[in-house]
């Protein structure tokens, strides 16, 4: 899937490809040979910018009674939730995994002072969830809670 963009303002074009399942390329079509790949989970973000950046700011609007720059701004609103929502959801994996390597630090610590084998599963010596659930305690106790 493709499109191509061309400026209003100058004889420039922008072609916009998907470079692979999971990207997108923008191409600036003039001699600077400019390319910008980019997620395709990003996509909403970088449409939200433009807009932004067009003077279209987040405003929340029926949008059966919408037309022209109302309509770009409840575009853009629904564009911001969406983005909102992404980078809500990247930081509570990034804190789950976080808290996952913090009880796998727990554990290691727990079989070394009993002389637990490294190389046994989890559910051999106590449920992941125990670590989780001291690991989760411990950022309590330290004020570290996310």
């Amino acid at each position: 899937m493709s499109a191509t963009f061309k400026s209003s303002v100058s004889n420039r074009t922008i072609d916009v490809t998907a470079a692979s399942t999971r990207s997108v390329g923008l191409i600036l079509s003039d001699d600077s040979s400019l390319d910008i790949i980019i997620a395709k989970a990003d996509a909403p973000a970088l449409a939200l910018s433009i807009l932004e950046a067009a003077g279209h700011r987040p405003a929340a609007y029926d949008p059966e009674r919408l037309s022209g720059d109302d309509l770009l701004a409840y575009i853009a609103h629904k564009l911001a939730v969406h983005v909102g929502d992404e980078v809500k959801r990247a930081k509570e994996a990034a804190d789950r995994e976080e808290l996952e390597g913090e009880a796998l630090e727990l554990s290691n610590a727990w079989r070394a002072s009993y002389d637990i084998d490294p190389l046994s599963s989890w559910d051999q010596v106590a449920s992941p969830g125990v670590f989780v659930a001291l690991a989760r305690k411990a950022r309590e106790i330290h004020g570290a809670a996310k």
